[in-house]
C-alpha cells in the first residue's frame, strides 16, 4: 500500500516558500497577499448555451442573465431540523425532476456555521476513473459537459443545541434535458425495495409492484432487475445460499455442511476434476451432484413400486449440466419429486452412480413401470443397478408429438390430415388384435404414397409397440410424463422467474427450495384435503352422466358383476364391458356422489384405460 504524502512533499508558494495541502489554499494564499503575482486560475463553468467559461457559477449565473435573457429563480427557504430539509429535497426533486448531489462542504466548529453546496447531478464533464476498465453505459455519462445554474446553498448555524438551516435554492435547469431516466431512486425507495429483497420477495413481484401506477415521469416506474441488483448488492445483502463468491468453492462448501447434517440429504457428489474410482467410465472432467433427503427417501420407499417417472432437463444454470428428477406419484396421482440430480451428461454411465446411492439408502427398491422419453439411457442403468425389469413406457405426449412432427416433415399436404387421425387410431386403440390390424392396413396403405414417413414409423415405433400403444398400458394409471413437465415448469419460471441460475448454488437452491414446497403441499392436502385434477375430472363425468339421453344406450347383464354397455350413434355401435371389482371403496379418487373409487370398477373405455377416470 502506497505511504500517505508527508507534509513536505505539499505545494509550496513560488514567492515565500510557505508550503500548503491543497491548491485552493495556495490560490487564496495568492490573492491575499501576492495580488502582483499572476497566477493560473481555472475557469471551468462552461456555459451551455455558448460555451463560455466562468470561475464560478456566480458569475455564470450573471452571465445568462445579462447575455442570453435567462430569469433565474431564487427562492429562500428556512428549516429548523435536517429531516424537514431532506424531505423538501426531495419533494422538489421529484417535482423538477431532477437530482442536487452535495459538491462540497465546509465547517467552522467554534462558531457553529456549517455551509453546504448542492449542484444539479448532470452539472460537469465526465471524469473517467479507475484507467477507464469499465464501458459507458448505454446512455451515456449522466454529465452534460456544462455546467447547470441550478444550485443549492445551504447555511446550517446552531447555537445551544438549536440549529436553523437557511438555504438558497436556484431552480432554472439550462444546458440539459429533464431525464427521469437519468435520475437515481431516492433513498427511501431504494431502503423499501432493500426490504422486500431482504425479505426475500422475488424480484419480478417487486418489479410488477413498482409498475403497478405506471407514470413516465415516475422514476420508480422505471426500475430494472439490474437496479435491483445494484441495491442488493449495496445494502450487502447476502442469499445463504452463497456460501462463498467462487461459484465452485460455494458448492464444496454447501455439500461439507449438508454432509454434516445428521439427515444427510447428499446421494453422490463429485466435482470436476476429481475421479471414481469405482465408476471408470465417469470422466475426470463430469460433474455429479445428487440429492434425496429423508421425506423423499420415505415417498419413494412407499410409492416407487407402482411407478417411477424419470426426466432430465436442462437451462437451469450456466454451465450447462442437466438437472434429472426421479418422481412418484401418491394416491391422488399428483407427482412428487424423490431424487435429483445435477450432472454433466445424462448418458447410462453416468446414470450408475447415482441410481446406486439411491439403491444404498433403498436397497429394496423394485417398481413395476418406469417411464421416461425415448432413450434407453434411464432404463439401461436403473436395470443394471437394480437388477430388475420394469415395464418400460414412453410419455404419449413425446410419442404423438415426435409423431406428427415427421407426418408435417415427410408426408404430402392433402394426406396429413388423413395420417395423423389413422395414426392416432392407432395409438390409442384398446385391443391388441384390432391395434395389429389397424397397423398391417395403414403401412400397406401408404407405403408407396408415403414411403419416407412409413419407414420411420417402421423403424421408430413399429417394433415396440408395448412401449407406446393404448392397448400395452391399460390398467397402469399412467399415461404421459406431464408431472414432470409442470415440475420443470414450476423450476424454470416459478422458482427461477424465466430466468438461467449463473451460479449453480443458487440453482441448487432454488430445486431444494421447490422439493419443499412441493413437500409442504403435499402435507397440506392431507390435513385439509384437496380437490385435485382427477376428482374434477370425475365429478364432471357424474355431471354430464346425468343429462346422457337414455335411448342410445343399452346394456346386457353377463352375470352378478359384468355388463356389456352399448352406445349407438347414428350408424357406429360401439360396446364397453363394465365390471365390478370391489364393493367397497379403497381410495381418494372417487366419486363422492356415488361413493365408488376407481378401484370398484372397470371399464373397456378411454377414459378409465387411458385417465384412470370413472
Amino acid at each position: 500500500m502506497e505511504q500517505r504524502k508527508s507534509f513536505s512533499a505539499a505545494i509550496s508558494c513560488e514567492k515565500c516558500g510557505i508550503r500548503f495541502k491543497e491548491r485552493k489554499n495556495l490560490n487564496a494564499h495568492c490573492r491575499n497577499f501576492h495580488p502582483e503575482q499572476n497566477y493560473l486560475i481555472k475557469s471551468n463553468q462552461i456555459c451551455g448555451l455558448c460555451s463560455g467559461a466562468f470561475r464560478t457559477i456566480v458569475k455564470l449565473q450573471e452571465h445568462m442573465q445579462s447575455q442570453h435573457s435567462i430569469n433565474l429563480n431564487y427562492i429562500n427557504e428556512t428549516f429548523y431540523s435536517a429531516q424537514d430539509f431532506l424531505n423538501w429535497k426531495v419533494r422538489i426533486e421529484k417535482e423538477s425532476q431532477s437530482s442536487y448531489i452535495l459538491r462540497n462542504s465546509s465547517e467552522k466548529k467554534d462558531v457553529g456555521k456549517k455551509l453546504s453546496y448542492y449542484i444539479c447531478h448532470r452539472s460537469g464533464c465526465f471524469k473517467p476513473k479507475g484507467g477507464k476498465i469499465r464501458q459507458l453505459k448505454a446512455s451515456g455519462s449522466n454529465k452534460s459537459g456544462y455546467t447547470c445554474p441550478a444550485v443549492i446553498e445551504v447555511c446550517t448555524e446552531t447555537i445551544d443545541g438549536i440549529s436553523e438551516i437557511k438555504v438558497l435554492y436556484q431552480s432554472v435547469h439550462v444546458g440539459h434535458e429533464m431525464e427521469v431516466g437519468r435520475l437515481r431512486l431516492t433513498e427511501e425507495e431504494r431502503t423499501d425495495i432493500a426490504a422486500n429483497l431482504h425479505l426475500g420477495i422475488p424480484m419480478t413481484k417487486i418489479l410488477d409492484e413498482t409498475r403497478r401506477n405506471f407514470s413516465p415521469k415516475n422514476r420508480l416506474s422505471l426500475t430494472t432487475r439490474k437496479d435491483l441488483c445494484n441495491i442488493k448488492s449495496g445494502f450487502k445483502i447476502q442469499e445463504e445460499t452463497v456460501m462463498h463468491q467462487d461459484d465452485t468453492t460455494s458448492i464444496d462448501i454447501l455439500v461439507k455442511k449438508l454432509k454434516n447434517d445428521e439427515k444427510n440429504p447428499v446421494l453422490i457428489y463429485k466435482p470436476v476434476g476429481e475421479i471414481l474410482q469405482d465408476y471408470p467410465s465417469v470422466r475426470q472432467n463430469d460433474f455429479l451432484f445428487g440429492l434425496m433427503n429423508d421425506a423423499q427417501e420415505k415417498l419413494l420407499e412407499i410409492y416407487g413400486s407402482a411407478c417411477i417417472m424419470i426426466d432430465s432437463t436442462h437451462g437451469t444454470n450456466q454451465y450447462g449440466f442437466e438437472l434429472t428428477t426421479v418422481m412418484v406419484h401418491d394416491e391422488n396421482h399428483e407427482g412428487l419429486p424423490v431424487a435429483v440430480f445435477f450432472s454433466s451428461r445424462t448418458a447410462s454411465d453416468i446414470l450408475l452412480p447415482f441410481f446406486d446411492s439411491i439403491k444404498k439408502r433403498i436397497p429394496n427398491l423394485t417398481t413395476k413401470v418406469l417411464m421416461s422419453d425415448d432413450t434407453n439411457s434411464f432404463l439401461n442403468a436403473w436395470e443394471s443397478i437394480f437388477n430388475s425389469k420394469p415395464l418400460h413406457l414412453l410419455c404419449i405426449w413425446h410419442v404423438n408429438r415426435n409423431i406428427n412432427r415427421n407426418i408435417n416433415s415427410k408426408v404430402k399436404t392433402c394426406n396429413r390430415e388423413n395420417i395423423k387421425k389413422q395414426m392416432n387410431d392407432i395409438v390409442t386403440e384398446l385391443d391388441t388384435t384390432t391395434f395389429n390390424s389397424l397397423i398391417e392396413k395403414f403401412v400397406e396403405k401408404f407405403k408407396e404414397e408415403e414411403s419416407s414417413f412409413v419407414q420411420y414409423f417402421e423403424t421408430t415405433y413399429k417394433k415396440r409397440p408395448e412401449k407406446w400403444a393404448y392397448c400395452y398400458r391399460k390398467g397402469l394409471g399412467i399415461n404421459t410424463n406431464m408431472k414432470l413437465e409442470r415440475w420443470h415448469r414450476q423450476i424454470k419460471y416459478e422458482e427461477s422467474g424465466g430466468i438461467v441460475m449463473k451460479r449453480l448454488d443458487k440453482s441448487i437452491a432454488v430445486i431444494t427450495n421447490a422439493i419443499a414446497k412441493k413437500l409442504l403441499a403435499r402435507v397440506i392436502s392431507i390435513e385439509r384435503g384437496k380437490l385435485t385434477h382427477k376428482m374434477i375430472s370425475i365429478r364432471k363425468r357424474h355431471a354430464s352422466s346425468i343429462e346422457m339421453k337414455e335411448d342410445i344406450y343399452s346394456s346386457i347383464q353377463l352375470n352378478e358383476n359384468t355388463f356389456i354397455i352399448t352406445k349407438t350413434i347414428g350408424e357406429s355401435i360401439f360396446t364397453y364391458s363394465v365390471e365390478k371389482i370391489n364393493a367397497t371403496e379403497c381410495c381418494p379418487i372417487k366419486c363422492d356422489q356415488c361413493n365408488v373409487c376407481i378401484h370398484s370398477m372397470s371399464c373397456t373405455c378411454i377414459d378409465y384405460s387411458k385417465k384412470f377416470l370413472i
